[in-house]
């Protein structure tokens, strides 16, 4: 099973963690996505898995409004939200109402807000605009999520 994780950049070495980079260590969201696909057992294919959540995810944000860049592999994908810059929402959580016209700034909080799905923004990815979702789930978080995604669109658009 370990050989596998090669493929996303660190090696799992007893209970640690072991970096390709010059020896760095991996960043902790990336230390809790390996333990989260540790967690799912040694005879599940995770690069079978994580092409398959790849595929669904990038269908799913290129249809609701999201430009999606394209990966070999990793428990990540970035996508651009260009479908709702400079829409407006309004969104009534528990009495409290939250009115935006969407950029890059806000839309981070707003999904949050509107859907309780929560991603990495542009100051995560360190990409003006782009956005990090991320496949190292559980299988019903992750159909979650892909819900709170097709959500966010209707509500928007």
């Amino acid at each position: 099973m370990f050989y596998k994780l090669v493929t996303f950049g660190f090696l799992v070495v007893e209970k640690g963690f072991c970096g390709f980079l010059a020896g760095n260590k991996p960043h902790s969201t990336v230390r809790y996505a390996v333990k989260k696909l540790l967690d799912v057992g040694d005879d599940v294919d995770f690069t079978e898995l994580l092409a398959g959540r790849f595929k669904r995810l990038k269908e799913t944000l290129e249809r609701c409004g999201w430009e999606a860049v394209e990966a070999r592999a990793g428990v990540s994908i970035i996508g651009k939200p260009c479908g709702y810059m400079g829409k407006k929402i309004e969104v009534d959580k528990d009495g409290c109402l939250w009115k935006a016209d969407l950029d890059e700034l806000n839309i981070r909080e707003t999904m949050v807000r509107a859907t309780g799905l929560c991603i990495n923004g542009p100051s995560w990815t360190g990409i003006p605009g782009y956005f990090r979702f991320t496949l190292a789930l559980y299988d019903t978080d992750f159909d979650r999520a892909l819900d709170c995604i097709v959500k966010f669109y209707e509500l928007v658009m």
